[in-house]
């Protein structure tokens, strides 16, 4: 009598090889959307800057330093993320064991597919001996819980003039979504719907819901987290031109929706060209078109600077983390 071999189940014929041009197709899709991003956000940005007249721009050296350590703060708040659904499993963590997993992953960000930054963090989680319930989890859910809260506090921007003219009863349509945007962020919502996408990915293990406490402490370092990066964005224009801080809502909202369409843009690396192009089109109202360029070409370089440093800090940390083993294995 034969037996099914070992990892299949009896009755259970193997799934078949997935084509491979399948593969090529979904990769040359997501190319060629991003060359068209680039090039129409591209030629409207060079458009926009070389109408602009740098005669009338006055550079504030003080705002550019108070946004550098606005994004800074706004990455900083990746830890405060981490600290409350890592520790049931963990124990109490430090900031040697929260700043690698906070900081080192990001650069996954930069990879075509977005998923490579997850699955960074499960590897460093399961690597320093996080169980493996925890290692889905955490990650999983600060994906989740990311691109919720950005596109929730994305909606007051229905209220916005130049969106309130073009969309009838705007304010039935701001209750809705954020009454949608609340159920959505229900943390059995969200566990149910990470479920549902760790079985289509194939991966291993279930989404574990932490307690009210550490969930609503997680969700707000990520709207602190939005809210810091739409002080950035102010920031920055007002180191260019005279804004008002009535601008600030509008470009935290702004910032919300740049960052969760631009993760959910799969074919563009840390949503490359798509935030571009969601901050330009709300930016150019405030300080002009051409200004608004320079911005948001600034927002970028501001963004990634930052995180390159702080995942320099990441990995030294690692590195000194392991010259530390191997001195005590030695000893």
């Amino acid at each position: 009598m034969s037996h099914p071999p070992a990892g299949e189940a009896a009755g259970s014929e193997p799934s078949p090889p997935r084509p491979r041009w399948r593969g090529a197709l979904f990769r040359t899709v997501k190319l060629l959307l991003l060359a068209a991003v680039l090039y129409f956000v591209g030629q409207a940005m060079a458009r926009q800057i070389g109408s602009l007249d740098f005669s009338k721009v006055h550079f504030r050296a003080g705002y550019v330093a108070l946004a550098v350590l606005s994004v800074a703060a706004a990455r900083g708040t990746i830890l405060l993320i981490y600290r409350p659904l890592l520790e049931p499993f963990c124990g109490r963590l430090g900031f040697r064991d929260l700043a690698p997993l906070s900081w080192v992953p990001i650069l996954g960000r930069y990879v075509p597919g977005k998923v490579f930054s997850v699955a960074w963090a499960i590897s460093m989680l399961r690597g320093r001996g996080t169980p493996a319930s925890a290692a889905v989890t955490v990650p999983f859910l600060m994906m989740g819980l990311a691109v919720l809260a950005g596109l929730t506090i994305a909606v007051p921007l229905t209220l916005w003039g130049p969106v309130r003219e073009r969309i009838p009863a705007a304010w039935a349509w701001c209750l809705l979504l954020v009454a949608a945007g609340a159920v959505c962020l229900h943390p059995r919502v969200l566990a149910a719907a990470g479920n549902f996408a760790l079985r289509k990915l194939k991966r291993q293990g279930t989404i574990a819901l932490p307690s009210v406490g550490r969930y609503v402490a997680a969700l707000g370092a990520i709207f602190a987290q939005l809210a810091l990066g739409g002080l950035a964005l102010w920031l920055l224009a007002r180191s260019l031109t005279d804004v008002s801080p009535g601008w600030i809502p509008v470009c935290v909202s702004a910032t919300g929706l740049a960052a969760s369409v631009g993760f959910l843009a799969v074919f563009a690396p840390a949503g490359l060209g798509v935030r571009e192009g969601i901050l330009l089109l709300i930016l150019a109202p405030a300080v002009g078109e051409g200004v608004a360029a320079v911005v948001v070409l600034a927002v970028r370089l501001v963004q990634t600077v930052v995180e390159a440093a702080l995942a320099g800090v990441g990995f030294a940390i690692l590195h000194a983390a392991g010259r530390d083993a191997a001195l005590r294995r030695n000893a």
